[in-house]
C-alpha cells in the first residue's frame, strides 16, 4: 500500500507526517488482497474560520483500489484527531466494500447454480 500525504495551507512537520502515516499503515491488514495496487492519498489542510475559535484541521482521503475508489473527509481540532478519524472511517468503508463484493459474488454463484 502506497501512502502519499499532501498539505494545503499548512506547514506539515516530518513528525506529524510520520505519525499519521504510522496510523494509516495499520490499514494494511485489511488491504492485503490488493497488495501494491492500493494507493492512499491524504490531503491535510487548515481551515480558516472567521467566526470560530481555535484551529480547525481537515483531512481528505482518497483510497484507490482496483475496481473502486473510496473517498472520505473528516474535521478535527488537531492533526492527531483528524488522523484517528480518517483511519476509523477508512477501516469501516474498506470492510463495507469487502462485504458488498462478497455478497455480489454469492449472488452470481447462486444464479450460475440455477442455470446448471
Amino acid at each position: 500500500m502506497n501512502i502519499n500525504i499532501i498539505s494545503n495551507n499548512l506547514e506539515l512537520l516530518e513528525t506529524y507526517k510520520n505519525t499519521i502515516e504510522a496510523k494509516l499503515r495499520t490499514l494494511e491488514k485489511f488491504t492485503k488482497q490488493f497488495g501494491a495496487k492500493a494507493d492512499l492519498e491524504i490531503t491535510l489542510s487548515k481551515i480558516t474560520n472567521r467566526h470560530g475559535r481555535g484551529d480547525i484541521y481537515s483531512g481528505q482521503a482518497k483510497f484507490q483500489i482496483p475496481g473502486k475508489d473510496i473517498f472520505c473527509e473528516e474535521k478535527g481540532s488537531s492533526l492527531d484527531e483528524v488522523g484517528d478519524k480518517l483511519k476509523d472511517r477508512l477501516k469501516r468503508l474498506i470492510i463495507e466494500n469487502k462485504e458488498t463484493r462478497q455478497s455480489q459474488w454469492r449472488k452470481f454463484t447462486k444464479i450460475f447454480r440455477k442455470i446448471e
